[in-house]
């Protein structure tokens, strides 16, 4: 339980953040974002059938966190229906990054693509997020950082 932590920590900061509409600082980013996802936190119990076993297995997975997460927001925030707790969770899952066991939110890596070979390194000084480049870049070139270890699976199901 403890690992999931920083990740309800990113889902309370949205909720909150859109608790203050466009008084918010992160109104503009919150508002671009999706409002559906096609990912397992948003697949109902009879799409998991559908599924090969361990792609049933993970997208169960998230929609168990997703049910837990509800579960732990409704008593503080009983102003939420499950659709706008399901986005937030959504937003926290697919648009926070974890750097050293610890999550955050940089809206400017949607910008990014992903690769192999990356041109941009992030950093982060306190609540500040830097991207570098770490090569020269041409001009009308793609940015590209790494989204995560290619060898674990379960992040291509959170997207």
């Amino acid at each position: 339980l403890s690992d999931k932590v920083p990740l309800f920590r990113i889902f309370w900061k949205i909720l909150s953040e859109y608790d203050l509409g466009e008084q918010s600082a992160w109104y503009p980013w919150l508002n671009s974002l999706p409002q559906l996802f096609n990912n397992g936190a948003s697949m109902t119990y009879d799409c998991f059938d559908c599924l090969p076993p361990y792609a049933a297995y993970c997208s169960f997975a998230e929609r168990q966190n997703l049910v837990n997460f509800q579960k732990a927001a409704t008593p503080f925030s009983g102003k939420y229906d499950s659709e706008v707790l399901k986005w937030a969770y959504n937003v926290a899952c697919t648009r926070s990054i974890e750097v050293n066991g610890e999550r955050f939110l940089a809206p400017m890596v949607d910008m990014f693509n992903h690769g192999a070979d990356t041109e941009v390194e992030i950093q982060y000084d306190g609540n500040d997020c830097y991207a570098y480049a770490s090569t020269d870049i041409p001009a009308g070139s793609p940015l590209r950082i790494s989204y995560g270890d290619p060898t674990d699976t379960t992040p291509l199901f959170a997207t």
